[in-house]
């Protein structure tokens, strides 16, 4: 029974320990990535407002139907 109890309370300060450096750290993290910009180029992916194809903005007629 004490055996498992030390198990226990190791396992707890383990995880208190981890918890403890993953919120010290993040903050950090976060504020280096907002501030610090980045040298890489965009990506494809990115999503932009100037990417919609007229055919789906509002009051544009579509010129091209599909299935004619």
């Amino acid at each position: 029974m004490a055996e498992t109890l030390v198990e226990i309370e190791l396992v707890d300060r383990a995880l208190a320990l981890a918890a403890q450096i993953f919120t010290s750290v993040l903050p950090v993290i976060i504020a280096a990535s907002a501030f610090g910009g980045s040298n890489r180029p965009p990506t494809p992916f990115a999503i932009s407002s100037a990417s919609t194809p007229p055919s789906c903005t509002p009051g544009m007629r579509r010129r091209h139907r599909i299935g004619r």
